[in-house]
């Protein structure tokens, strides 16, 4: 259902916290949908599912809130206070995060395509299996390393629990497992004879790189153990 045209409604603290509490007495999906929230303290919330789309929540406290598997396309999160919040799963595709703290936040698969991520702050975030599909990542504080524009399209390289890991389009694996794909001339995504040539000496240069970055933030990976010691990963959200 689109939402485009909906009236704005301007919100509280307390309005969200009835909101919710209602609609799941009722079974229901909380619906904030184009809500004011702007500059609201919804700290610690637990908004979980709810229906945020198109939301307007620029300057708002969400710091250790649940957004677990919400809708948050085309919200706008412009320099909100997003530190150590819930967001797996969520979908945040086109979302507006630009200058927004999400310090040791926990993105893993969340969908970010599109997504402005211009001049966050993603320090010791969780990003793992996160989809950043043409997110804008310009000036973003992270660990991750963006190469933009090459014949394979954006190419992402990041630290997760599990170690660093390359992310170009839908495919995902580590640098060595990259280095044997382009070792080969045989199962190259969209690519055949010359093309396979010219994507093999940028990726070449890029597994260089790589492995400088790594080296460069070689205790990345250990902080965000620390940080995420028991990952919640999916299942059902009461």
């Amino acid at each position: 259902m689109s939402t485009v045209g909906k009236e704005v409604t301007t919100v509280n603290r307390e309005d969200v916290f009835q909101i919710v509490n209602l609609a799941r007495k009722n079974g229901g999906q909380p619906d904030l949908q184009n809500a004011d929230l702007r500059y609201v303290d919804l700290r610690y919330m637990d908004l979980s599912n709810a229906d945020l789309r198109y939301a307007d929540l620029r300057g708002a406290n969400l710091s250790g809130a649940d957004l677990r598997y919400a809708d948050m396309s085309y919200t706008d999160l412009a320099n909100a206070n997003l530190q150590g919040v819930k967001l797996q799963n969520t979908y945040l595709f086109k979302a507006n995060l630009l200058g927004a703290r999400l310090q040791k936040a926990d993105l893993s698969y969340a969908d970010l395509r599109g997504a402005n991520l211009s001049g966050a702050n993603l320090s010791d975030a969780n990003l793992e299996d996160a989809n950043l599909a043409y997110a804008h990542l310009t000036g973003t504080n992270w660990y991750c390393l963006c190469v933009n524009s090459t014949p394979s399209v954006d190419v992402f390289f990041y630290p997760t629990r599990g170690g660093w890991r390359v992310k170009i389009g839908c495919w995902l694996g580590t640098l060595e497992d990259l280095e044997k794909i382009i070792s080969s001339d045989e199962d190259w995504p969209s690519a055949f004879d010359e093309e396979v040539e010219r994507r093999r000496l940028v990726l070449k240069a890029f597994i260089e790189l790589a492995r400088a970055h790594e080296n460069y933030h070689s205790g990345a990976v250990d902080r965000l153990i620390r940080t995420f010691v028991e990952p919640e990963r999916g299942g059902d959200v009461s």
